[in-house]
């Protein structure tokens, strides 16, 4: 826990030295990218919104696996301060 702190403590310190900083076009295209290419995930109705490095992901997936997936591999993705998960779960039919 300690670590994982450590760790965003020094990525946010980074970001705002401008070292990693990303504009919210690039953030965007990089998280589209991520989940239209995660091989486990079928992201066809996520939405991505982002506004200065927050990241909102709206939309339906197939499972709470399919939300856990979409988090988890944003959390990834240079220049993202926070992500919001708005994501439901809609049965495959």
């Amino acid at each position: 826990m300690v670590l994982l702190f450590l760790f965003n403590y020094f990525k946010i310190k980074q970001q705002r030295k401008g070292k990693t900083m990303r504009t919210d076009a690039e953030i965007i295209k990089n998280v589209k990218y991520i989940l239209e290419n995660d091989p486990g995930l079928d992201a066809t109705h996520i939405l991505v919104d982002v506004k200065n490095g927050i990241v909102t992901l709206t939309g339906t997936v197939h499972s709470s696996t399919a939300k856990w997936m979409a988090k988890e591999a944003v959390k990834h993705v240079s220049g993202v301060r926070e992500i919001i998960e708005e994501l439901q779960i809609a049965p495959v039919l």
